[in-house]
């Protein structure tokens, strides 16, 4: 079964499939144009999980379940989408490497909760990475330049993809809720509701799994900025957060700078002066730091509660890391 999986994901850039590559596209997923605009109304964020893998397993899709033409018979300009395979045929390879990927994936997000912090790095990435390989196979299928290249089988997929997201979009909108934005996977949901309690409820009425809660949403073309909440396990506190994609914040609007008056040995407490802390960070770096140097720093969010959920980083370190700024200590 490994040898299988390195075998189908190896690509093969032969002449004949690069010919394949000025073969006409086939119909994508389902998109709907965003609603542009500010919500101060509760946005729900509607997600099928794993979209394409699922429709693959359910569907039992696979090159050994659905008859396909041959790559040299095929009419690139037709959409003709193939059959169901019969419930009585046996299940596909591929099915059964992404059921393999999807349990391996649920035992590494379990072994991930070890309290020691490089177990957490290395399940985290294993995980990570049995989840890109299983959205790859549906890659596999849709790439002229893949080996597995098998555009009937892609056809097949996001065809159930646009009927399962369409449906969806008819059940929210029959509920008298507003769908603001559909892309292929996730769709927004308007709950037209300032209450979290009633935002939950509808939640429940959609029975689809929700991805998120947004309190307030500014949503452009493929882009959006929205304000996260998340409830606590007592159900009473709330934790807020924001989330961007698509847009670029430029770090530079978040830099602050500070003069050292003095040298660094002069200073006692640094945890309560944001630019000396980031200045014996540079110290400890090698880099010269003296009195009278305007220290440049940003202010990110910290996993220790002894920072208040703060620290100040270096913004050089900022851009080639992980670290997240901490917006609301900006806006506080």
């Amino acid at each position: 079964m490994e040898l299988m999986l390195y075998t189908f994901l190896e690509l093969d850039c032969s002449q004949k499939e690069k010919d394949k590559t000025n073969s006409v596209s086939y119909v994508g997923g389902l998109v709907s144009d965003p609603k542009a605009g500010l919500y101060d109304d509760y946005i729900l964020l509607l997600d099928f999980n794993s979209l394409y893998p699922s429709i693959i397993q359910e569907y039992n899709v696979c090159f050994t379940t659905i008859e396909q033409d041959s790559i040299d018979s095929v009419d690139y300009n037709a959409q003709y989408i193939p059959s169901t395979p019969s419930p009585d045929v046996t299940e596909g390879i591929l099915p059964k490497l992404i059921g393999i990927f999807v349990n391996r994936r649920k035992i590494n997000k379990k072994l991930d909760e070890k309290p020691s912090p490089s177990y957490k790095h290395h399940y985290n990435i294993e995980q990570m990475a049995l989840k890109l390989t299983t959205n790859s196979i549906y890659g596999c299928l849709g790439s002229p330049t893949s080996r597995f290249y098998a555009r009937q089988l892609a056809m097949y997929i996001t065809s159930k993809g646009r009927n399962i997201l369409r449906s969806a979009v008819d059940t929210t909108e029959q509920l008298g809720y507003d769908v603001t934005y559909g892309n292929t996977d996730p769709i927004m949901v308007n709950t037209q509701t300032k209450m979290f309690a009633e935002t939950k409820q509808i939640s429940e009425k959609v029975e689809i799994g929700v991805n998120g809660h947004f309190k307030r949403t500014l949503l452009l073309k493929k882009k959006y900025v929205m304000l996260s909440v998340k409830e606590g396990p007592d159900g009473l506190k709330f934790t807020e957060t924001v989330e961007v994609k698509g847009l670029d914040l430029a770090l530079d609007d978040f830099i602050i700078r500070k003069q050292l008056n003095k040298s660094l040995k002069e200073y006692n407490n640094e945890r309560a002066l944001a630019h000396v802390s980031v200045a014996k960070d540079m110290r400890r770096t090698r880099k010269p730091v003296k009195a009278g140097d305007v220290i440049a720093h940003i202010m990110c969010k910290s996993d220790i509660p002894s920072d208040s959920n703060t620290k100040a980083c270096i913004p050089e370190e900022v851009k080639t890391s992980n670290a997240e700024i901490n917006t609301e200590w900006y806006i506080c």
